[in-house]
């Protein structure tokens, strides 16, 4: 309880969180720092303390492909103003890591993030989603996007867009999504090109998502 008599050798120690606004790239060529990331998990990461207005990824054309499984939880901060946009620029996101997640691109309760013309692979020729939807991930666009899953798969464990509370199943029911919608995309191979489970105990819970000229 008494006074530190010798307060010079006394250590703290603090972790900077910031969050996010503003443009930046994507670009695989030149490594993670200041306004580039070299991955789109790298720029996943770096959302991780949130976003205080708009965020724009530009995927710097003919930089990929990126070979990655990406995840994307709820971001904080995100609303209808402050949305996340990623501008593929042609590039191609693709993964064929299967143990445990299916998914190339896996949007778990993200919300209001917009996907202009990228190409999402899933390349396993038995398990893969190229796009998962799950966990109440609400009011996402794609547009002009392309999923390709697999040409060959004769299971149900391939689909170009999937919608369910599981990362290895079309079908487990949960409050995966609403208002999402998919516009003017190719869906390639897959056993499902667009496969949605919902809420049985409440239609809401999964309601409004739309596939427009695809």
């Amino acid at each position: 309880g008494g006074a530190d008599a010798i307060s010079g050798n006394n250590n703290d120690s603090y972790f900077l969180c910031l969050a996010l606004s503003g443009i930046y790239t994507i670009n695989s060529a030149n490594p993670t720092g200041g306004t580039n990331f070299q991955s789109f998990s790298d720029a996943i990461t770096a959302m991780s303390c949130g976003i205080t207005s708009p965020v724009v990824f530009n995927v710097v054309a003919a930089s990929g492909p990126y070979n990655e499984q990406v995840n994307i939880p709820a971001i904080a901060g995100t609303s209808s103003v402050n949305t996340i946009t990623f501008n593929g620029n042609g590039n191609t996101l693709t993964n064929g890591l299967t143990t445990g997640n299916y998914a190339t691109l896996n949007l778990n309760g993200a919300d209001y993030i917009t996907f202009n013309n990228l190409t999402i692979t899933a390349s396993d020729a038995t398990n893969g989603f190229a796009v998962h939807i799950m966990g109440g991930a609400d009011n996402n666009s794609f547009n002009n996007c392309t999923m390709n899953a697999s040409l060959t798969g004769t299971g149900t464990t391939t689909a170009c867009v999937s919608m369910s509370g599981s990362l290895t199943s079309y079908s487990t029911t949960g409050i995966n999504g609403s208002n999402n919608t998919f516009t003017g995309c190719t869906l390639n191979g897959g056993y499902f090109g667009f496969v949605a489970y919902g809420d049985g105990s409440n239609a809401v819970n999964n309601a409004n998502n739309s596939l427009i000229n695809c």
